[in-house]
C-alpha cells in the first residue's frame, strides 16, 4: 500500500505546483444523480474526531472546499456497482445474500489510518491493513459476483487495493496553494487512530457517501 500512496502523493504535489488542481463541478452546483451500491465500514468515534480536527484546520486555509463531514466518513471495502447517472436500485435481497456468503468465516480486521496522501482533486486519509484480510474479503467479493447473475461494476475505474478514506475535495481553485501544499507536507505523517473493523454496511448511495443521500441495505457483524 505505501508506494500506491507515496506515488499518488508526489503525483499530486508535481501538480500542485503547477497550479494543475482538478475541481469537481458536482460540488459546484451540477445536479447530481449518480448512484451505486457500496460495501463499506466506519472508523471509530475516535478516529473520526481526529480527522475531523484535521479537516478543521484545513478549512481554516481552504474555506472555500469540500470536506467531508463526520457523519460520511468511511473506508470502501467494495465498490459494487459504481455510481452512474440514473441507476435504479433492484435485486436488493439478492445482494444481502450474495454479500453475506463472502463474509462466512470472515474475522474482525484492524485498518491503522497514519499519514495522508493525495491527488490531483482530492486529499485522502492513509489506511493500512497489519495482514491480508481485506485483500482476501475483497477477492473473495469478486469471486462470488463473477459466479452470480446480479449486475456489478467492480473495479471498472481502478482495482482497489487500499484502504484509504477520500476526506477533502476541491471544488475552486486554491486561495494559496503554497500554503496548502505546506499544510499537507505538515501533515504527511500524521497519525488518526487504529480501527478494529467489526462491522460492514452495504449500502446504496451517492458518489460522496453522503449520508442524506444513503440508505443502508444490510449491516453485517464479522465475526468476533
Amino acid at each position: 500500500m505505501q508506494e500506491i500512496y507515496d506515488q499518488m502523493w508526489q503525483n499530486a504535489v508535481n501538480k500542485y505546483q503547477l497550479n494543475e488542481f482538478e475541481y469537481d463541478q458536482y460540488l459546484n452546483g451540477k445536479i447530481d444523480t449518480r448512484r451505486g451500491i457500496t460495501l463499506l465500514a466506519r472508523p471509530t468515534k475516535e478516529t473520526r474526531h481526529k480527522i475531523v480536527q484535521f479537516l478543521n484546520e484545513f478549512s481554516d486555509l481552504e474555506p472555500d472546499q469540500y470536506c467531508h463531514p463526520e457523519s460520511d466518513l468511511h473506508i470502501t471495502i467494495m465498490s459494487i456497482v459504481a455510481c452512474r447517472e440514473q441507476y435504479e436500485l433492484a435485486s436488493v435481497q439478492q445482494y444481502r445474500e450474495a454479500v453475506q456468503r463472502t463474509l462466512k468465516g470472515v474475522s474482525p480486521f484492524t485498518v491503522v489510518f497514519e499519514g495522508i496522501t493525495a491527488s490531483p482533486n482530492c486529499v485522502l486519509i492513509q489506511g493500512y491493513t497489519q495482514d491480508e484480510s481485506l485483500s482476501n474479503l475483497r477477492e473473495g467479493i469478486r469471486q462470488e459476483f463473477s459466479n452470480n447473475q446480479l449486475e456489478h461494476s467492480m473495479d471498472t475505474r481502478y482495482t482497489i487495493k487500499t484502504a484509504h478514506s477520500s476526506v477533502i475535495r476541491y471544488r475552486k481553485p486554491p486561495v494559496d496553494p503554497a500554503k496548502l501544499i505546506a499544510f499537507l507536507r505538515l501533515n504527511k505523517d500524521r497519525y488518526f487512530g487504529e480501527v478494529k473493523i467489526t462491522e460492514l454496511e452495504l449500502v446504496f448511495n451517492d458518489w460522496y457517501q453522503r449520508k442524506e443521500n444513503t440508505e443502508v441495505l444490510a449491516r453485517f457483524n464479522l465475526n468476533v
